[in-house]
């Protein structure tokens, strides 16, 4: 039930700034943040493959977890998955600037992708683009999962929403498209 109150506020608590979308002072996303790259990243660190599991936030999904795995490389290109989907025509950049980082508004960057293929397949949860608010939290990444869809209509219409509290850098794995 809890989760189900939950879901229907997540994209209010999202645009207001929850913990998935602040960060702390002195990590990439805060004060002490990289210069953006001419030509690549928003910011340096965000360079190689990020992986881990989202909690899905919405009552009408039986399944309670999907992966999420994001590549970044240093050109700014940006490949992935979500759940059993694959990203297209991915693109990420920054998302708010020192006046809205102070006060610890809206996330640090922000991933916008087509999506190929079923976000949960056996489910048949199909839907066509997807948002990733992303934060820096301890040296990991926070993950916003928020796709097309509608307010109402369930599971055929329905925006998709999943949070990834944690995901970690994979060691040995190169930035490449």
């Amino acid at each position: 039930m809890a989760s189900s109150r939950l879901s229907l506020f997540a994209p209010l608590i999202l645009a207001a700034g929850c913990a998935c979308c602040t960060s702390d002072e002195g990590e990439p996303g805060g004060a002490a943040s990289a210069p953006t790259q001419a030509g690549g990243l928003p910011d340096a660190r965000l360079a190689g493959t990020w992986s881990g599991r989202g909690r899905v936030l919405v009552a009408w999904c039986e399944t309670p977890e999907i992966p999420v795995t994001l590549t970044f490389a240093p050109d700014g290109g940006v490949s992935g998955r979500v759940g059993d989907a694959i990203l297209r025509d991915a693109h990420v950049r920054s998302n708010r600037g020192a006046v809205a980082r102070s006060p610890g508004l809206f996330c640090d960057w922000l991933v916008t992708a087509g999506l190929q293929g079923a976000l949960v397949e056996d489910e048949g949860i199909r839907r066509d683009e997807v948002q990733l608010a992303l934060d820096w939290q301890d040296g990991r990444l926070s993950c916003a999962v928020h796709s097309s869809g509608s307010t109402f209509g369930g599971h055929d219409a329905m925006t998709f929403t999943a949070v990834a509290e944690g995901l970690e850098l994979q060691a040995g794995v190169p930035a490449s498209r």
